[in-house]
């Protein structure tokens, strides 16, 4: 279940000529999710830059369309390299699978036919924002690409895309693989195509899902082009007794080979069915029964596809439970380390703001000493100048060895103060140097801490996600 983008992928469901197809869930904000199908195209088509780009241009135009018979395509893009198609899911089978696993009724062929040709009716008559028709041809109407849900609801799939695949350089007879025998003659003689291709290829449809058989078959496929040209048609009533004339006028219209002789529109040929389908059965909700038919038929299906998804939903809620839950616990590490982080720091804030209160003392006490060797001073200045008459500046013997005493007992106290301020720098020199040696060992406590946490959430992470086994003997 590996992530693609905004989808996750749950399951391959197939490979098909140009496209790798799985079943994908698309996740959004606020627990938005839903079913989906993303088809990645193959390498060797990502490297045909034409064949990209017809490509692109059709998934741009398929998606205009929104009709119930129609298969939504999401979007269109490109991940990792590769381009991919995100398409609507469809909780049913197709029209292959549905011949090969039983036969169906007459009603339900008339049904899904008359579903199908509705949701080409809407495609043929498109039109852009000008009113301009679009004139968009399905050129790929084959069992694989019509699904019948189970709630009896027919879909189109693909479309867009065969056109595409009908243009590119490298399109040639066996690319896609069981369509030659769904072309209508004017397609495979090289003549203009229109919506009345597609009309031909659902008579094919018909007739097959009908009768049971395939129309056209042959051991080559130029014998198939041979029969498809020729129209060479065994009438449904020559293989199926009791087969209704009516049905079978309705097929014989839609495979003629001149396309100016077939039902002219999609809308026709359903008008022309849903007419023989009142006179057939008295059954007015014939979808409805479709519906229950495809739930029994398909019930064995439905249950194992139920318990796939109820085992996919309970690994993708595993895997969020473990998600969450190491999400929580590296949360938590991480918590724990930030707190370890800041008790580090107060403390080495606390041990700054120390040393930083030491030095403080430091100046106060000799700024203190300072101011009171300048207090001494001055008072005996003062009292020198009391005891001198400055006006006859006439000094005697005692008064010259008075002043010379004081000037060299004050020289002296300087000597002493040099001295003391020598030793408080030493004093803070010596702070420093522990301070810093304390720095370092706290530095190291704490990146040593760092590491044991950082290991603890590997080894938990690890044991959480099965790659570790924890087990005890006693």
């Amino acid at each position: 279940m590996s992530k693609f983008g905004k989808y996750r992928l749950l399951k391959n469901i197939g490979l098909g000529g140009m496209a790798e197809i799985s079943l994908a869930k698309e996740e959004g904000i606020g627990g938005f999710e839903r079913f989906v199908v993303i088809k990645k195209i193959l390498s060797h088509y990502a490297n045909d830059e034409k064949f990209i780009k017809m490509f692109f241009d059709e998934a741009k135009l398929a998606a205009q369309l929104s009709h119930p018979n129609i298969v939504q395509i999401i979007e269109f893009g490109k991940q990792n390299d590769n381009y991919f198609l995100a398409m609507e899911y469809i909780a049913g089978a197709d029209i292959e699978k549905i011949i090969s696993k039983t036969k169906i009724p007459i009603e339900f062929c008339c049904e899904i036919i008359a579903q199908t040709a509705e949701g080409l009716h809407y495609a043929h008559t498109k039109t852009d924002m000008q009113g301009e028709l679009l004139h968009i041809v399905h050129r790929d109407v084959s069992p694989q690409n019509i699904l019948v849900n189970y709630s009896g609801k027919v879909k189109i799939v693909d479309f867009g895309i065969a056109k595409a695949t009908s243009q590119s350089n490298k399109t040639r007879t066996g690319v896609v693989k069981g369509k030659l025998s769904y072309m209508s003659p004017e397609y495979l003689t090289g003549k203009g195509i229109d919506q009345r291709s597609d009309i031909f290829a659902l008579g094919v449809l018909l007739y097959e899902m009908t009768t049971g058989k395939r129309l056209f078959k042959a051991d080559s496929e130029f014998q198939v082009i041979k029969m498809i040209v020729d129209c060479c048609i065994e009438p449904p009533e020559s293989i199926i007794p009791n087969f209704p004339e009516e049905l079978s006028g309705i097929i014989a219209k839609a495979l003629q080979p001149d396309a100016e002789h077939r039902y002219q529109t999609a809308h026709d040929l359903r008008i022309a069915l849903k007419s023989f389908l009142k006179n057939f059965t008295s059954v007015d909700a014939v979808d409805t029964l479709l519906a229950g038919w495809m739930k029994e038929t398909f019930k064995e299906e439905i249950q194992i596809f139920q318990a796939e998804i109820l085992e996919i939903q309970k690994s993708l809620s595993d895997v969020e439970d473990k998600k969450e839950l190491e999400n929580n616990l590296l949360s938590y590490m991480g918590n724990l380390i930030n707190n370890e982080k800041t008790v580090i720091l107060e403390e080495n804030q606390r041990d700054e703001n120390k040393a930083s209160s030491q030095n403080r003392d430091f100046d106060d006490v000799k700024n203190s000493n300072s101011k009171k060797n300048d207090q001494k001073d001055i008072q005996k200045l003062e009292s020198i100048n009391s005891d001198f008459d400055f006006k006859t500046v006439i000094l005697d013997e005692d008064e010259n060895d008075s002043i010379s005493a004081f000037l060299k007992e004050h020289k002296n106290k300087g000597k002493k103060s040099d001295s003391n301020n020598s030793i408080i720098k030493k004093d803070e020199n010596l702070d420093s140097e522990n301070l810093e040696e304390k720095n370092s060992s706290v530095n190291f406590l704490f990146f040593y801490s760092l590491f044991l946490t950082i290991a603890l959430i590997v080894f938990m992470t690890l044991t959480l996600l099965g790659y570790v086994d924890i087990s005890f003997k006693f």
